[in-house]
């Protein structure tokens, strides 16, 4: 009895190495495999930075591809896709969102409150069925967050309560450059967050400049948080009477439509973004890598505002 226990013992323990091995094996070459596509990913992503360049200036010298960037993004993908498989680029209008850099404004050489703005914010949160007074609440705690002074706004924050929070991306004295950022005001469950972050952007300016021929029923909100006199019939004969060429400019937009002249002002309307979102997803092997820039389209040397990579 002995020995046949030690037999089937023995016989256990090398099935059990032997499965061991196996999975260990396989794991092994799947982590191999996963590596290999890892490192592929980082050449392809390489290489789309060497021809970024190309792709910004082909916008910026098309004031047609501008003004209508869906066509762009339709005629760069056709041309892309013949030398990347799997490969999807979008771009993405900064131009048609609340910059939350607006909060504040320079002063010499400090960043402080820019009291001009909270009504358009006001707005955008009435809008998205918000109080006043959480507006006004998320208004100087965002402030408090970017300016350049220690001191709390009335409804805001000591920079010690952003410093105190090691988890916190804390920005003093400096523009947000990601719209993430605001959840580190502490102001936002999920929800919250989720619904009003596609209405807003980060770039590194202090004014609000909507895209009219970026307007779209998903931004509609922001536009009319900026001209609050313009009505849901403006909104429907701005987007229906747009040409595919889009509109050229001021005069043109008024001899193609019936909008009062007054509704709008003009310092806050544009015709060609300023900046973009390039977004770049590269499938492999059925896994999906990414990388966005953030473009300053008004430079033609050093407009690389951001980048970041994800997988």
């Amino acid at each position: 009895m002995k020995k046949g226990f030690v037999l089937i013992t023995t016989l256990s323990v090398i099935t059990i190495l032997s499965f061991l091995i196996l999975v260990i094996n396989r794991t092994v070459i799947q982590d191999s495999v996963k590596t290999a596509i890892f490192n592929e990913s980082i050449l392809k992503r390489i290489q789309l930075i060497n021809y970024e360049k190309f792709l910004i200036e082909t916008l910026q010298n098309n004031s047609f591809q501008l003004r209508n960037l869906l066509l762009a993004e339709q005629e760069i993908n056709s041309f892309m896709g013949e030398e990347y498989d799997g490969l999807k680029i979008t771009f993405s209008d900064l131009n048609t969102c609340i910059n939350l850099n607006s909060t504040v404004k320079r002063f010499r050489q400090l960043l402080i409150k820019n009291e001009n703005n909270s009504t358009l914010f006001n707005r955008l949160f009435l809008n998205l069925g918000f109080e006043k007074n959480f507006s006004d609440n998320f208004y100087d705690r965002l402030v408090d967050f970017i300016d350049s002074d220690a001191l709390p706004e009335r409804l805001g924050a000591e920079d010690l309560y952003y410093i105190a929070d090691e988890e916190s991306n804390f920005t003093s004295d400096s523009f947000l450059l990601s719209v993430s950022q605001i959840k580190d005001l502490r102001i936002f469950d999920d929800a919250g967050y989720k619904l009003v972050s596609p209405y807003f952007c980060t770039i590194p300016e202090i004014y609000n400049k909507f895209n009219i021929n970026s307007l779209s029923r998903e931004n509609y909100l922001t536009f009319q948080s900026i001209f609050p006199e313009i009505t849901l019939n403006d909104l429907e004969e701005i987007i229906l009477k747009r040409p595919v060429t889009g509109y050229i400019n001021l005069s043109h937009f008024h001899e193609l439509t019936n909008v009062d002249e007054g509704k709008l002002i003009a310092e806050n309307i544009i015709f060609k973004p300023e900046y973009i979102r390039i977004g770049y997803t590269l499938t492999l092997e059925g896994y999906e890598f990414n990388m966005n820039s953030i473009i300053n389209l008004k430079e033609r040397k050093n407009n690389l505002v951001s980048r970041s990579f994800a997988k």
